[in-house]
């Protein structure tokens, strides 16, 4: 999937993925590319019996039903290629796809102080 025409900005690029896969384990791979994006992959592990319950978990190469990609483009494409399977129904499930822009860090500005002698002000 692609989408183009954002801000030029940093963004935290969500992409849900649970598949209903019954007994079966299966694994699939996420990547992201687009201009100025480094190409950036995340693999996924879908064991057996665990569907969506409620809580979200990050999957950084293990079990889970999310990955999340930092990125600064306007525009980008998501893969999703299907891995290993216990059956032979492989698959590489996206739920959604959630774009988060990224709050910039408060820099904070001391005040200024300017320290004179009084030979200098002479």
């Amino acid at each position: 999937m692609s989408v183009a025409g954002l801000p030029s900005r940093e963004y935290d690029v969500y992409v849900y993925t649970d598949g209903d896969n019954k007994g079966y384990y299966r694994t699939a791979s996420y990547a992201i590319t687009g201009p100025t994006i480094t190409a950036t992959s995340a693999n996924v592990i879908d064991p057996p019996y665990t569907n969506f319950s409620g809580t979200f978990a990050e999957a950084t190469g293990s079990s889970g039903n999310y990955v999340r990609f930092r990125i600064t483009s306007t525009a980008f494409t998501i893969t999703a290629t299907p891995g290993t399977s216990t059956n032979a129904n492989v698959r590489a499930p996206i739920n959604g796809v959630q774009i988060v822009p990224v709050a910039s860090a408060l820099r904070f500005r001391g005040p200024s102080v300017s320290i004179f002698s009084e030979r200098a002000r002479r």
